[in-house]
Formats: C-alpha cells, structure tokens, sequence
C-alpha cells in the first residue's frame, strides 16, 4: 500500500513539474474541496488575509519540521490578517494518519485535504515541502521551497504603496526636499 501511494505522489509530482514562477505575482488559483475533518473548504474564503498556504505530505518530514515555525509566523502576524493554511497532498486513506500527527503535535491550522490533480495543476508543484504566500488582494507574493522569513512576510504585510516623491509635488509648509 505505501509504494502504490509513493507511486501516485510521485506521478503526481511529475504531472505538475512546471515550473511555480509562472504563479507568481498573478491572482492566486482557487483551491477548493473539503478540510482533512470533512468539512467545505475554499481558499477564497480568506481573501482579505494574507496567507501563507504550504503543500506538504504526512511522509514528507521537511514539510512537518516547518511547522513550528510557521505557529511562530500566525501568533506573530495573526493581529495583522496573517494565517498559514496547509493543503495535504496525501490520498485520502492517509487523511486519518495526517489528522493523528497534526493534533498530536498540537498543530491547528486550517488544512485542505487533498485536492484533486486539475485543482493542483494550477500551482505549478514541481515538489514538496513547497510555499506560497499571497496577499490580501488575493494575488501571489512569494513562492518557495523554503519558508518564507519574517521580513518577506513583512514586506507583503506592509501595505502602504511606496511611491517616489518628486520634490516640489504636493510640498507642503516645512517639507525638507531631498537633496
């Protein structure tokens, strides 16, 4: 049964073997279907937020060892719209063994079960453990097969638009001009 399983994952892995920066800095693909205890689940309920979503497997230990971290990203950012959402790649007979290692481990993110490969396609996976996170505009900030560090969730938390300043434009009384 696991090598029919690392059969599936590994066809699956290479069924999505496009490379993830075409994702990047386009409007976030959908992910819907049901969360690992069977309930609705839709990405785009959380547009809005900022979301760090991580594709990971119950076999893929890289995947499990950043989820400490990411505990340490939600408390940090939460106040500020921030959330981890983590989608479970495994079929659906592994769900109860991800569910076991998740609460065992006192790990509470929302988790999407397993998607369907045409829903999966679209975040171009070449492997896990991978990241993705994206902005409250709903539009895919940062990629990565690390996790992201906290001034790259700062840079995408930051919402003010930087815009450069021409001296003289709407100065007002005491503006210093930069030199």
């Amino acid at each position: 049964m696991i090598k029919k399983c690392a059969i599936i994952v590994i066809f699956l892995l290479i069924l999505f073997s496009l490379t993830f920066a075409q994702v990047h800095g386009r409007i976030a693909p959908e992910l819907n279907g049901i969360d690992i205890n069977g309930r609705p689940f839709s990405l785009s309920a959380y547009k809005g937020r900022t979301i760090l979503v991580s594709f990971w497997a119950i076999w893929c230990d890289k995947c499990k060892k950043r989820f400490p971290h990411f505990a340490v990203l939600q408390n940090k950012y939460a106040n500020r719209g921030f959330i981890v959402i983590l989608v479970n790649i495994d079929p659906k007979d592994k769900w109860p063994n991800a569910l076991l290692y998740l609460r065992s481990n006192n790990i509470y993110f929302p988790v999407l079960a397993f998607a369907e490969p045409e829903k999966l396609v679209n975040y171009r996976l070449d492997a896990i453990p991978f990241q993705i996170v994206i902005d409250k505009n709903f539009v895919v900030k940062w990629t990565g097969f690390s996790a992201p560090n906290d001034f790259e969730i700062e840079e995408i938390l930051d919402t003010r638009q930087r815009q450069p300043r021409t001296p003289g434009q709407d100065d007002l009384p005491g503006d210093i001009e930069p030199e």
